[in-house]
């Protein structure tokens, strides 16, 4: 399935899989369209899945996001434990 990325006011819905093909593509997308002056918000609420290789980009932008002083913000069904995954791999 292609993943499919809708940006509204820097909120970044994706649909579709987030893997070792394509996450490198959201992140320069998502870092492409960043505004330094506004929060990041990605939702993943119509991901049907995410594999190692997404989790370790979202750990990625939210370091980036974090050392730009902006928030970075995954919403959706399975942001916890996107979160918890980034906890203990920290």
């Amino acid at each position: 399935m292609a993943l499919l990325i809708e940006n509204n006011q820097n909120v970044f819905s994706v649909k579709g899989m987030i893997d070792q093909f394509n996450a490198e593509i959201l992140k320069r997308y998502i870092l492409s369209q960043f505004d330094r002056k506004k929060d990041v918000v990605v939702d993943i609420n119509r991901v049907k899945e995410i594999d190692r290789k997404g989790v370790k980009m979202f750990g990625e932008l939210n370091q980036l996001f974090s050392n730009k002083k902006s928030n970075f913000f995954i919403v959706g069904f399975g942001c916890k434990e996107i979160y918890d995954e980034l906890l203990t791999s920290a």
